[in-house]
């Protein structure tokens, strides 16, 4: 009876701790399976925040362009000024921010880097391009003439002024001269007035004129009633230039444009004074817009196409 009491004794100890042992080990693997499962949200977590960073940043470092504007959408130019266009490009933190610039008519605006040039009277559309995305912006150029007037010759002389119903500019092929002729009612020297005739560069920039010079390279007359012919029977006007500027803005393409400023004196009164007195002056100006150019020879000019059959005042030139 003993022995059995004490070998149920024994055998219900040893399973109550087994089960206690089982218990234990049962809250352990929950307990490490806890853990494990911690672990694994914790670096699922930071996974997660790794790859939105990583998303961040391959967003911030790819900025695309959407869209490009200009500094004005409207530029009023006269023939041979120029202003500078200033493209800005968005967003500011844009990864391609190149541009390019082009003219819609190189004939009368032409574009480099921003800067436009009016070349001729008219209009003409400058447009910039973005690399990234092709974004587009224009601006429209309005071009106009150097004296804001129409094609053609106006002329102020002592304070009256004309319209050419004729004018001629013609390059001489043997020197670096313009020879520019216009008259209110023709060229016909013995029957039309006024008429005003210069010779300067040709080339743009300036021609400056005095009565002093000696080699006669460069000289400006005005027929208003009258002529004088040389010993070589070569028409001269009845006024000549004391002294005066002529300004080439637009010289090519078959065209000239500029502007002349000058004082003339009365050529008249001084041969018949034999260069002694004083003698009148009066203002003259004169705006040609795209006059067209031609080439030829000195002996093509119209100066000595009007020797014929002339006569008038002998002076010496």
């Amino acid at each position: 009876m003993t022995f059995h009491i004490f070998f149920f004794h024994t055998f219900a100890t040893v399973k109550k701790e087994n089960l206690i042992k089982t218990i234990i080990y049962q809250k352990n693997r929950r307990a490490q399976r806890d853990i494990t499962e911690q672990n694994r949200m914790k670096k699922l977590s930071l996974l997660s925040v790794l790859c939105a960073f990583a998303l961040l940043f391959a967003s911030c470092g790819d900025k695309a362009v959407t869209g490009v504007s200009l500094s004005k959408s409207t530029l009023s130019l006269k023939v041979g000024d120029s202003e500078t266009l200033t493209a800005t490009v968005s967003p500011d933190d844009a990864d391609d921010k190149a541009i390019s610039w082009k003219s819609s008519d190189n004939s009368v605006a032409t574009v480099s880097s921003g800067k436009v040039t009016g070349v001729a009277a008219g209009k003409a559309t400058i447009t910039v391009t973005t690399n990234d995305g092709g974004k587009t912006a224009t601006c429209e150029v309005t071009v106009t003439n150097p004296g804001g007037g129409e094609d053609g010759v106006k002329v102020t002389f002592g304070g009256t002024s004309w319209t050419a119903s004729v004018a001629q500019a013609t390059i001489y092929s043997e020197y670096s001269l313009v020879d520019f002729w216009a008259g209110k009612d023709g060229l016909a020297i013995s029957e039309n007035y006024p008429i005003v005739n210069f010779v300067a560069n040709n080339a743009t920039g300036n021609t400056t004129y005095d009565k002093d010079d000696a080699n006669n390279n460069f000289y400006m007359e005005y027929y208003d009633a009258t002529f004088m012919v040389d010993q070589n029977n070569s028409p001269y006007g009845d006024w000549w230039v004391a002294t005066g500027t002529t300004n080439i803005t637009v010289f090519g393409g078959g065209k000239i444009s500029g502007t002349t400023s000058a004082t003339m004196y009365d050529a008249v009164a001084m041969h018949s004074t034999g260069g002694s007195g004083v003698y009148t002056t009066k203002e003259m100006t004169i705006t040609f817009n795209n006059v067209t150019l031609t080439t030829g020879s000195k002996s093509d000019s119209f100066r000595n196409s009007a020797k014929k059959n002339i006569s008038g005042l002998k002076v010496a030139r």
